[in-house]
């Protein structure tokens, strides 16, 4: 049986111009792979009806999962859930128990229900709600669509609350060795030994430290077996050519 899949949808046009800091991949894409769903995409789009739409119809039947962040509060720009519903040919309704969530929040806050909070529990028919423990305006699932908040405290806790609920994977492990050669020195063997063993992801990524040059080797499986078995023979020829080199 094969590992479920993700690809994230980042919505908004505050990230796209640079005025706000895209953390929530980074969050989502780390707790995809403890839990050994394999993330295959992400995508970065503006606040614009017809390209959420877009994106949304040509990603969820690709993957086992979609999640997208931002676009689901109370302002004019707001405009994800409307466009979600509208990419699943759903009327954007009130819910009901979302409604009656929002309003005990601001009740207690001590705050008007405005038309704008309000806003917030119209979502897709038929959807299913996230919890949002921090301000209460709920997320919502539909399909295998799931739609959260992109300010990232608020993101993060509806993302834990749904996770059990997710089906897990293999989880992919790795293992490195650092040491101080250009890529170019070990690309030839480096390439061989990826050519050996294909079920094992193999990367090199240049470094600097205490001023001197190097390069970090990555390999990463999900076969525990075949990646141990890469590491020692990397470990064994990086050893017999450049002992004196290698980073402990």
């Amino acid at each position: 049986m094969s590992d479920p899949t993700a690809a994230i949808v980042i919505i908004g046009d505050e990230i796209l111009s640079g005025r706000t800091l895209d953390t929530n991949t980074n969050y989502i894409a780390n707790k995809l792979s403890e839990n050994g769903i394999d993330l295959k995409e992400v995508r970065v789009i503006a606040d614009d009806h017809a390209q959420i739409i877009a994106v949304i119809t040509a990603l969820r039947s690709k993957y086992t999962y979609i999640f997208t962040t931002g676009g689901i509060g109370p302002t004019h720009d707001d405009i994800t859930s409307l466009a979600i519903a509208d990419a699943f040919n759903l009327p954007l309704e009130r819910n009901l128990e979302a409604y009656d969530i929002i309003k005990a929040f601001y009740l207690s806050q001590g705050k008007e229900l405005n038309s704008a909070r309000e806003k917030m529990a119209d979502i897709p028919r038929g959807s299913a709600l996230i919890n949002n423990p921090v301000s209460w305006a709920p997320g919502f699932i539909i399909d295998n669509v799931f739609v959260l908040a992109g300010v990232p405290n608020i993101m993060q806790a509806m993302f834990e609350h749904l996770l059990p609920s997710l089906k897990k994977g293999r989880v992919l492990k790795s293992k490195n060795i650092d040491i101080f050669v250009g890529e170019s020195t070990i690309a030839a063997e480096f390439a061989s030994l990826q050519n050996k063993y294909p079920n094992v992801q193999m990367g090199s990524y240049p470094f600097k430290k205490d001023e001197r040059f190097g390069t970090s080797l990555v390999l990463s499986s999900k076969d525990s077996f075949k990646l141990e078995e890469a590491y020692q023979e990397l470990e064994s020829f990086i050893k017999q050519k450049f002992e004196n080199l290698i980073i402990v």
